[in-house]
């Protein structure tokens, strides 16, 4: 988990990466839950970001803390069985404000499993950007309607 202010922009974000892990299912979201408590309680940030697809997104969907969901193709696509219907991991992209993937065929995948889901944006291009602040431009939008669906503490 990583604290900082949105570059250049008074945003607090909390960035939450996808974790390997051998601990069994409980006790990592036991430990996990209370780390991400305790760091959302200290840090308070306006936006979650979730990077991947695991059961983290559904761990930041229990905390109420508004969040998003970057999903990139080589998470999922390469899953003979896919995503799981009727899971965590359907509730957190089910809920979350937005989920940002890599591509067309990522959305659509997500799509074949879960169904039509408004909040599914595909990542710009980044390599036409004239400098690395116009490069993040369209993430600054994103967090920002991220952010403006917090409610009030």
């Amino acid at each position: 988990m990583r604290q900082a202010p949105f570059a250049g922009h008074e945003l607090r974000e909390l960035v939450v990466d996808c974790i390997e892990t051998d601990d069994e299912p409980e006790p990592f979201r036991t430990t996990t839950r209370r780390r991400l408590d305790e760091e959302i309680g200290s840090f308070d940030p306006q936006v979650v970001h979730v990077h991947g697809v695991s059961l983290l997104g559904h761990l930041v969907l229990e905390t109420g803390a508004p969040y998003l969901i970057s999903a990139f193709s080589e998470d999922f696509l390469s899953e003979p069985d896919g995503l799981v219907a009727d899971s965590p991991i359907q509730q957190a992209f089910e809920n979350a404000a937005r989920v940002l993937v890599d591509s067309p065929a990522a959305r659509q995948s997500i799509q074949d499993q879960f169904g039509e889901l408004d909040t599914i944006a595909i990542i710009p291009d980044m390599t036409a950007a004239s400098s690395p602040a116009d490069s993040y431009a369209w993430l600054w939008e994103v967090y920002r309607l991220v952010a403006a669906t917090r409610r009030a503490p």
